[in-house]
């Protein structure tokens, strides 16, 4: 039975499926933005629902390399990313003290 996948995958997909034997197509794509849009969304997704710790890890460790990807395909730098996040840490503060906005008026 044929699965359509259309997604983003890692560069060592293709040797594994073919040694499990499976007819399958792959197709380099040189504009992946919207592709790697979809892909953080799959990813992020099953990090929350993750719940045994073994598989949180792994679901934050294909977070973190689908950002690290992202980032990479807008040509944003890591020290960019942190300078930004110091500056909003510093503006408005982190997540630290749990706090949870009820309501405003």
């Amino acid at each position: 039975m044929k699965k359509e996948y259309n997604k983003l995958i890692r560069d060592k997909i293709p040797s594994i499926i073919k040694k499990s034997g499976k007819d399958f197509e792959v197709e380099e794509v040189s504009d992946v933005t919207n592709f790697v849009k979809e892909k953080i969304k799959e990813e992020t997704s099953e990090l929350i629902e993750a719940t045994l710790r073994e598989d949180i890890i792994n679901e934050f460790a294909d977070v973190y390399e689908i950002l690290d990807k992202y980032r990479e395909e807008l040509n944003i730098s890591k020290s960019e990313i942190r300078e930004a996040q110091s500056l909003k840490n510093k503006k408005r503060g982190k997540f630290k003290k749990n706090l949870i906005l009820k309501w405003t008026k």
